[in-house]
């Protein structure tokens, strides 16, 4: 993953690189990880939406249906709006 911690070095790029890391985290197994990887990437850049699509996934692994729609539904109200 050297370069995904590479591209964070890039002004603006530390949530693209958190997001990477969220996403090779579940392809991985590690669900905890993935969500805090993801997590970290939607406060870094507010209306991240594959953030938001990553963080349903997740949920929806882990068995968290309500979540799931959550995170969802964040996506599909920002997609309506603009």
């Amino acid at each position: 993953m050297s370069w995904v911690d590479r591209l964070m070095d890039f002004p603006g790029e530390r949530a693209s690189g958190q997001f990477f890391k969220g996403f090779y985290d579940l392809w991985l197994g590690q669900r905890d990880r993935s969500l805090e990887e993801t997590r970290t990437a939607k406060v870094l850049r507010p209306n991240y939406l594959v953030a938001n699509l990553l963080e349903m996934l997740i949920y929806e692994e882990m068995g968290e249906k309500e979540l799931a729609r959550e995170s969802l539904k964040m996506w599909l109200d920002y997609i309506r709006k603009n």
